[in-house]
């Protein structure tokens, strides 16, 4: 998929060792610090921010190849080439990981998500029209190294095909700009939608009992813990969960038991959290909510009630979760 990586190890190779003699202007990154090594800690605010900054940064590094790219095929010399070959490197690491994120989070949130993932893929089509085009600019300016290397003149023509593709590389960048500009007020725009829809879910099951409002609150602690298990949770899940979590805290409500009412808090951050993408902050609710409703049992109007144990989940286990791509180094 990552035409980027089907440069040959030789080319590779080449521009490293280019690399450390030339010594460009380097690119200015403000990088924000990844949140965790893996994506159990990651919530979809985060990882939709470093997305937004990876996307950006790949158009500034592929704009700075083909300006400097434009600037060697000028006047070409083996210092000006080589320095712009390092651009190259920074445009073909730039790309590679504004896709290895976008592969994330579909991974992560593409069931839940589902709205945004039509622009992703669309996205992920304007950054593969932009390896090509850088890919096609590294083998046009390779072949101009090459000459120079020999000692030979670049003909007029090759260097009026190095100005054409890097104006091609530039022109796919302002495209892919121009269909990008909107998408992370987009995603932040359906995360709030979602959340609200989930929180506006009128009951369609309500109990004043209070026994019968506990045992409604368990379970729907009970299928969160369940859904998050794997830090992942579709629409269709959010979905069963909002009516039971509306549910849940209408009981609690209706009974007017002022120690059963604030319960009700506590469950509607729990669907709001898990419609944001926030599954380690769900988590965390899920645990002090369990926690709330042991302590009730203790009280003399809740003994003798059996209410089954909302399940811990198992510390550190991530198994089978995606490792967050390494943001490229740049000098």
């Amino acid at each position: 998929k990552h035409l980027a990586h089907a440069l040959g190890d030789a080319v590779n190779a080449t521009l490293t060792a280019e690399a450390a003699q030339a010594t460009p202007t380097p690119i200015a990154i403000t990088a924000t610090p990844l949140p965790a090594d893996d994506a159990a800690a990651m919530t979809e605010d985060e990882l939709t921010a470093l997305i937004d900054e990876a996307v950006t940064e790949a158009f500034a590094a592929s704009n700075a190849y083909a300006n400097s790219a434009q600037a060697a095929a000028a006047a070409p010399t083996t210092e000006e080439v080589q320095s712009a070959q390092v651009y190259y490197v920074d445009a073909n690491q730039a790309i590679v990981y504004a896709e290895e994120l976008l592969q994330l989070y579909d991974d992560m949130y593409g069931d839940l998500a589902y709205a945004a993932i039509d622009e992703l893929n669309a996205i992920e089509s304007d950054l593969e029209a932009m390896t090509a085009a850088v890919s096609d600019l590294n083998n046009t300016m390779t072949g101009i190294a090459n000459t120079l290397d020999q000692g030979l003149a670049v003909a007029e023509d090759t260097i009026a095909q190095a100005q054409a593709t890097a104006d091609a590389v530039t022109q796919n960048v302002n495209q892919a700009q121009e269909n990008f500009s909107t998408w992370y007020q987009s995603a932040q725009t359906a995360q709030e939608d979602r959340r609200n829809a989930a929180l506006s879910l009128a009951p369609n099951q309500v109990s004043a009992e209070p026994r019968a409002a506990l045992q409604s609150t368990v379970e729907f602690a009970k299928q969160g813990q369940s859904a998050a298990a794997d830090y992942r949770i579709s629409a269709e899940e959010l979905t069963a969960l909002a009516q039971q979590g509306a549910n849940a805290a209408a009981s609690l409500q209706a009974t007017g038991n002022p120690q059963l009412q604030p319960l009700s808090e506590k469950v509607n951050a729990v669907t709001a959290h898990l419609a944001e993408g926030n599954i380690p902050q769900a988590q965390a609710d899920i645990q002090q909510l369990s926690r709330s409703v042991d302590a009730l049992k203790t009280m003399p109007e809740f003994q003798g009630l059996e209410l089954p144990q909302i399940p811990a989940l198992p510390q550190g286990d991530h198994s089978g979760l995606p490792s967050v791509p390494s943001r490229p180094h740049r000098k």
